[in-house]
């Protein structure tokens, strides 16, 4: 019998199956980024596991620090502790809300004053405390286009003792003593205006993130699929 002749069939079919599935995905990726975006929707989501587990029946105190003023939205400490503090919430981590810096700005200074972190923790009865000091603010614009940038330097205290317990105790890395170096890089946009109010607009902005970001050092959560928006 002669044999019959090899076809491409399946190799066509096959062919045809990823252009159908890559025509259906190039809206998405167009608003993402193409090449991360492809790897995640052949990949799927990928988990990323908290560093640190809070004690979710704790009173959790959140303060943020900008002494130096970095961020010049005067509620930009206020915003990061309190977006920070409601996904801990809604993902599980805590229980119960969190204190936060609005808790401590509506306090005197008389009450807060020659106090160390743990004293203020326990003064407002927190038995957790997540610090971090804004280390770098950069709004990054150049003609109208705006990649905010922010470094926080982020511990958690136990306030019964005042010991860090997170970032645990590294006598090789200098820089942990200091906190844990959490970089919030957003992407690129365009930000029309180069002034104040273009300013602040900026900063809310990247203060929101940076509130994401401290959150996630602390429950799991998963990159985005295609089509979600980044956060």
């Amino acid at each position: 019998m002669t044999p019959r002749p090899r076809t491409n069939r399946p190799r066509r079919f096959f062919i045809a199956l990823a252009y159908a599935l890559l025509g259906a995905a190039l809206p998405a990726l167009h608003a993402c980024e193409g090449p991360a975006a492809l790897v995640y929707l052949f990949t799927g989501k990928d988990k990323q596991p908290a560093l640190y587990e809070l004690d979710p029946e704790a009173q959790t105190l959140i303060w943020i620090e900008d002494n130096e003023q970095l961020f010049t939205e005067p509620n930009a400490a206020i915003r990061i502790a309190a977006v920070a503090g409601a996904q801990l919430l809604a993902e599980g981590a805590l229980d119960q809300p969190t204190l936060d810096n609005h808790a401590l700005v509506t306090a005197s200074d008389q009450d807060l004053q020659g106090k160390d972190l743990p004293q203020i923790a326990r003064a407002y009865h927190a038995e957790q405390f997540i610090y971090a000091r804004v280390a770098k603010v950069s709004a990054g614009a150049t003609a109208s286009l705006a990649r905010p940038q922010a470094l926080l330097e982020v511990r958690v205290i136990d306030a019964a003792t005042g010991a860090t317990v997170f970032p645990p105790s590294n006598p090789g890395n200098a820089q942990l003593d200091q906190g844990y170096p959490l970089r919030v890089d957003m992407p690129a946009a365009y930000e029309p205006g180069d002034g104040r109010a273009s300013r602040n607009r900026l900063e809310d902005k990247l203060a929101e993130e940076a509130g994401v970001h401290l959150a996630r050092l602390f429950h799991t959560w998963s990159e985005p699929e295609v089509g979600e928006v980044f956060r």
